[in-house]
């Protein structure tokens, strides 16, 4: 799903019937699709190894993503970047496996730093 919704400007319709559970890479997903704000609770990231970019520039984008298992993945760089409207807690996330790949996770975005997952390093 690598840029699936990139740069999609005008788009925000449900995802509820996507099937993602065999979904290895959301990079870049939904980067630059400006008036997304939909509801992904039902989105199985179980396998997902890869988030880098996928909310970066999603300047509409705030709906609650602590659902997502996040205990494959090995990198977020630059996740949220410039999400201007993102502010959901994601202080449960596993971001063990991360290591250093968290670089300018939260640049840019509103979230506080209590809301942000525990032992992540450079992410502003």
């Amino acid at each position: 799903m690598v840029a699936m919704f990139h740069k999609a400007s005008i788009f925000n319709h449900p995802l509820t019937n996507f099937d993602t559970s065999n979904v290895r890479t959301m990079e870049g997903m939904f980067c630059e699709a400006s008036s997304f704000n939909q509801a992904l609770a039902n989105f199985d990231t179980s396998k997902v190894t890869d988030m880098d970019w996928m909310f970066m520039e999603a300047f509409s984008f705030n709906q609650p993503l602590n659902s997502f298992d996040t205990s494959n993945i090995t990198t977020m760089k630059e996740m949220f970047k410039e999400a201007s409207s993102f502010n959901q807690d994601i202080f449960k996330w596993d971001t063990s496996k991360c290591k250093n790949n968290m670089r300018d996770m939260f640049k840019g975005a509103p979230t506080k730093k209590a809301d942000k997952p525990k032992g992540a390093r450079g992410w502003f």
